[in-house]
C-alpha cells in the first residue's frame, strides 16, 4: 500500500538516524564536513517528503499553500506542548464524547470482565467501552497478508488462549473483500463460537458449548489451474464455507517492481446464482491462505444469517483479475483449490 503513509515514515526516518546515533559527534576532518553534508540533504530531503505526502493528502494545494499551512501546524504543536493540561483536558472530553458515541451496554453487560476481541480494525470501541480486550497476535487483520501472519491467527484461535468472546463489523479497506481480513480466523470463530446479540452494528459471538444442528460434510478438496482473466466453477455443495485458495505468482520484474515501488492490483470477481456479479481487491498472501467466499456475509446481518444458516446466494464462479498494463507483472497460470468448511448451525 505504497501512499502517503509510506512518504511519511521514510520522511522521518531519514534524518532520524542521525539524531539517534549523535550524527557527526564521533567524526573528525573530511569525513565530520561529509556527514553534516549528508544530513543536511536528508534534512532537505525530508521536508520534501512531507509536502509531497501532504500534497497527496490535499489535492490541488501547491508548494505555495504547503509552506504557511505547514508553519501554522508547528505553532499549533508548540502551543500544545506549552498547554500539556489544558491539552489533556481537551482529550480527555473528546475521549468522554468517542465513548457516548460509540456506547455498547448490552455487549458490556454479556461480556463482564471476561476476554474479548474483534475482527476488524475498529479495537478502539472495545477500549471506549472499557471491555477486557484479548488480541490475537496481528491485531488488525488488514495487516496480516502473509499465509504466516494469517497463520497465526487462526492457529491464536484454536488454542486455549482464545477471547471467550468476539465482536465482528465486517470493516475492510481499500475496496478488499469482505471476508479476506483474518478469513481463516472468521472460519474458526464460526465453527467454535456461536451468535449471542447484536447492537449497533456489531455482532458478539461467544465461545463455549455448541447448541448447534447437525454439521455438513465437508467435501473434498478440488484441485484446478486457470489463467488470470479466466472464470472458472466452484462446485455447488450445500452447506459449510465454500474457501478459495490461490497462488497467484509474480514474474522476476513483478517482484522486483513490488519491492522497489508497489505490487500490481490484483482483484477477483464473484459471479453470484442471483446472476450478479462483484468485483474486490485481493492481497495474493492472503488467498494464498484461504479465503472465505461463498456465502459471502457483506455486514453483521449476513455474518448472523450464516451462522444460523440462512438462505444466503451462493457464488457460482470466480476469476483472478489482473490489469492488461499489469500482466507482465504475474505468471499467467494460477493454481486453485476450493474446499468446503462445514460449521455449525445455531438456533436464533
Amino acid at each position: 500500500r505504497q501512499d502517503g503513509h509510506v512518504l511519511v515514515f521514510f520522511s522521518f526516518s531519514l534524518p532520524l538516524s542521525f539524531w539517534i546515533g549523535g550524527g557527526a559527534g564521533a567524526c573528525v576532518g573530511v569525513r565530520r564536513f561529509l556527514v553534516h553534508v549528508f544530513s543536511a540533504a536528508c534534512l532537505i530531503a525530508s521536508v520534501f517528503g512531507l509536502a509531497l505526502a501532504d500534497a497527496r493528502n490535499h489535492p490541488g494545494e501547491t508548494f505555495r499553500k504547503w509552506v504557511p499551512h505547514a508553519n501554522g501546524r508547528t505553532f499549533q504543536s508548540l502551543a500544545l506542548l506549552l498547554d500539556l493540561p489544558g491539552h489533556r483536558a481537551t482529550l480527555e472530553e473528546a475521549r468522554m464524547e468517542a465513548a457516548r458515541v460509540h456506547a455498547l451496554p448490552r455487549i458490556r453487560e454479556a461480556v463482564g470482565d471476561r476476554s474479548i476481541d474483534l475482527l476488524g480494525h475498529a479495537q478502539g470501541v472495545l477500549l471506549l467501552n472499557g471491555l477486557n480486550w484479548k488480541p490475537r497476535p496481528v491485531f488488525q487483520g488488514y495487516t496480516a497478508y502473509t499465509p504466516h501472519l494469517v497463520g497465526i491467527n487462526a492457529e491464536h484461535f484454536r488454542g486455549p488462549g482464545a477471547p471467550a468472546f468476539v465482536l465482528l463489523s465486517p470493516n475492510v479497506i481499500d475496496q478488499r473483500l469482505p471476508t479476506s481480513d483474518d478469513g481463516l480466523v472468521l472460519l474458526e470463530v464460526l465453527k467454535s463460537y456461536r451468535p449471542v446479540l447484536v447492537e449497533r452494528g456489531y455482532a458478539l459471538f461467544a465461545r463455549g458449548p455448541q447448541t448447534a444442528r447437525a454439521a455438513p460434510v465437508a467435501g473434498r478438496a478440488h484441485r484446478l489451474r486457470a489463467k488470470c482473466n479466466e472464470r472458472f466453477s466452484l462446485p455447488m455443495m450445500e452447506g459449510g464455507v465454500t474457501v478459495i485458495q490461490a497462488r497467484i505468482r509474480h514474474t522476476f520484474l513483478g517482484s522486483l517492481r513490488g519491492m522497489l515501488f508497489r505490487d500490481a492490483l490484483v482483484q477477483i470477481d464473484l459471479f453470484f446464482e442471483d446472476g450478479t456479479q462483484r468485483r474486490y481487491r485481493l492481497i495474493p498472501g492472503q488467498i494464498r491462505s484461504g479465503i472465505p467466499v461463498s456465502p459471502l456475509p457483506g455486514d453483521v446481518a449476513g455474518i448472523v444469517g450464516l451462522a444460523c444458516g440462512d438462505p444466503t446466494p451462493r457464488v457460482q464462479a470466480a476469476a483472478i483479475v489482473v490489469r492488461p498494463r499489469d500482466a507482465w507483472a504475474f505468471e499467467s497460470d494460477v493454481p486453485i483449490t476450493v474446499r468446503t468448511v462445514p460449521i455449525p448451525v445455531h438456533a436464533r
